[in-house]
């Protein structure tokens, strides 16, 4: 085929197409080097072609048939004898005919039957040009179905809304796709539709992420009022049962910064928690009774009062025993604090007390209850109605002592503490064996990792623990509201934030509380994952740990049994002491027996801190552990682990047998 037999192709491929598209585009104008095609209201105007002179002038009649065509030699027009739709080439080197059948419409002519092989011709160039402008159809022209206004979760929002072109059903992956921007907060998010295919252009269209709703699942005090304890139960003023949901602040005399206007707001508004626990540590290094100021520490709890009220939360007040083991150790000063507290607040419907943390190191039921009996009518003098939490034996894990024997104040709870990695089945049939039998209980510390507050996380566990307790109407509150670098702080090491938290600030642990607080939990097997401990009791968060670099296991004989201890972190006690948190297991190399005792041999004099999964005695440079109830048989060979402890001491130490 000829260069001028091309070139008459093409002027009525495009003449048709012109025809065809002119109610869209009514001023079309194609140049390529010399030439030019200019289409005016279904009139091609004046096709002149460059200097080679190949075609000089055309001129058309208003029908769009060719009447004069002035070259130097007569071109043939060939008229096809059936009508043809342009389907768009995909790779633009070819055009596809369809044809059409009689009576249908036709929307373009195929008028060129293949492409003149050199590329460097101005013909090719009107070719590829008017195919591109043929085919290419602009995304922005679509429309999007509104999204609905979203809730913020906590993780990226992924709308995939419906989007259509002249009533056609367009197809996600084919002819568009998604992208987002700023989903991962709330306030305004953006999806941008980016044309595929034979599309081309981006659409930009926005949705609203909205904060997580505080309704009826999340009362406050505002429209719950003061709570009561009916049977069994914590209802709120109507007698209506009320859960509530929340987070444990740290010890506050070693993270106060938490203790702010804008962290509760965001707790309340944005995580959907309706209860803080204020976390008062008795004993430890700067509480209220180990050296802390007491007017400082007392002025620190009240304005956290008074930030709960502001914000619509439920507060508890806990004075926070652990290292000292037994509440009666310092029950004056308890009761001097409470005096105060409530005298201040005896007017407020939000405040609840919690007398004594975690009793352990064989504190006996009967010993707490004669603590509850002094503290309690200190309390009641000024709020006769408030609720008070006592804590019970083991680190508030026997709650089945208090359910044998309860006190005889009303409005009274008992309380009780896990650590998911760490306490299973045992204790959560306990839980749910007692709040059957009409226990007033109250969950008000746990964490998804081990009871060492630094260890193996288990979400699968801690989502069991949440659907139980849910099923029975028991409030909880998470461990704990800071960054310390152990994983039962809801926030990460680095965040240096105390508000306004991001989603990169939280820890694993925060993460999971907030999808706990929203209610998105899935409900959860007990499978284990990462799990680490036995079942059974243990001591509590024990203020957790910085961990140090993980120390080769020391081996040691104890009698017939074999240890090994392991040293997993320390870190600065105060007062020129450090604290050292191990790891030992026992294995029985004799005949086979219901109980086991050892001894861990220091290179210096110890104190006791903290531990679990046994019963722990120091004296001098060695740590006496006994073996309790659920794991003290051991068959020959059989080895025991899971055994934690903490003690403290000055300088350096190191096992030494």
């Amino acid at each position: 085929m000829s260069k001028r037999h091309v070139m008459s192709c093409l002027l009525l491929a495009i003449c048709t197409i012109c025809l065809v598209c002119a109610p869209c585009l009514p001023t079309w104008a194609i140049e390529d080097g010399g030439s030019a095609v200019v289409v005016e209201d279904d009139l091609l105007v004046d096709v002149k072609e460059s200097e080679d002179g190949a075609i000089d002038e055309v001129a058309s009649s208003e029908d769009g048939m060719t009447e004069t065509v002035a070259d130097s030699e007569a071109i043939e027009v060939v008229e096809p004898e059936v009508d043809a739709d342009v389907v768009a080439p995909g790779d633009g080197s070819e055009v596809v005919e369809e044809v059409s059948t009689p009576g249908e419409p036709v929307s373009s002519v195929v008028a060129v039957e293949e492409v003149v092989e050199d590329s460097t011709t101005s013909g090719e160039g009107l070719v590829a040009q008017a195919q591109k402008s043929a085919r290419s159809i602009s995304i922005a022209k679509a429309k999007v179905a509104k999204v609905a206004r979203k809730t913020y979760t906590g993780k990226p929002i992924k709308p995939t809304p419906k989007v259509t072109l002249d009533g056609k059903t367009l197809k996600r992956g084919t002819d568009y796709t998604f992208s987002y921007r700023n989903n991962t907060k709330v306030g305004t998010a953006t999806i941008f539709v980016k044309g595929k295919g034979r599309y081309g252009g981006t659409k930009k269209v926005t949705f609203q992420i909205a904060k997580a709703k505080t309704g009826a699942k999340v009362r406050g005090p505002k429209s719950a009022g003061a709570l009561k304890v009916k049977g069994g139960k914590l209802v709120d003023r109507n007698g209506k049962a009320i859960q509530l949901k929340g987070v444990s602040t740290h010890g506050l005399a070693w993270f106060p910064d938490y203790v702010n206007d804008a962290c509760f707001k965001q707790l309340r508004t944005d995580w959907g928690a309706n209860v803080v626990r204020l976390a008062l540590y008795s004993e430890e290094y700067g509480g209220y009774c180990a050296g802390g100021s007491k007017a400082d520490l007392l002025k620190l709890v009240k304005k956290g009062v008074r930030l709960a009220t502001k914000n619509d939360l439920y507060v508890i007040v806990d004075w926070h025993i652990l290292s000292d083991g037994n509440p009666n150790a310092h029950v004056a000063e308890a009761k001097k604090f409470f005096a105060n507290v409530s005298a201040t607040f005896k007017g407020n419907n939000n405040v609840l007390y919690e007398i004594c943390n975690e009793p352990n190191g064989g504190t006996s039921w009967a010993q707490i209850k004669k603590y509850a009996n002094k503290v309690i009518p200190v309390i009641r003098k000024n709020d006769p109605d408030a609720v008070i939490l006592v804590g019970t034996p083991t680190w508030s894990q026997e709650i089945d002592k208090a359910a044998a024997s309860p006190l005889k104040q009303k409005n009274v709870m008992y309380t009780m503490h896990f650590y998911a990695a760490t306490h299973k089945d045992d204790l959560r049939n306990r839980l749910a064996s007692c709040a059957k039998a009409g226990l007033p209980v109250f969950v008000s510390e746990f964490g998804i990792c081990d009871a060492s507050g630094n260890g193996a996380i288990d979400k699968a566990s801690a989502n069991s623990w949440v659907t139980t307790m849910k099923s029975l109407g028991i409030s909880w509150c998470m461990w704990s509201l800071c960054n310390k670098a152990e994983s039962a702080s809801v926030l990460q090491s680095s965040c240096t934030a105390t508000s306004g938290f991001r989603i990169g600030d939280l820890s694993t642990s925060g993460k999971w509380l907030l999808k706990a607080l929203n209610g998105s939990l899935p409900a959860g097997s007990d499978a284990s994952v990462g799990a680490t401990g036995a079942a059974g009791a243990t001591s509590g968060n024990g203020g957790g740990t910085a961990p140090a670099s993980t120390s080769k296991p020391v081996s040691f004989s104890s009698g017939k049994l074999a240890c090994k201890v392991r040293q997993i972190g320390s870190w600065d006690a105060g007062n020129g002491k450090t604290c050292y948190q191990y790891e030992l297991s026992i294995t029985n190399k004799g005949v086979a027996r219901s109980s086991w005792n050892v001894t861990v041999p220091f290179s210096k004099s110890i104190a006791y801190a903290n531990g679990w999964n046994g019963t722990f005695k120091a004296k001098g440079s060695k740590l006496t552990v006994r073996s309790m109830d659920y794991n003290g048989t051991l068959g020959k060979g059989e080895t025991v682990t899971g055994i934690g402890f903490q003690v403290t001491a000055k300088g350096a130490l190191a096992v030494k047998p």
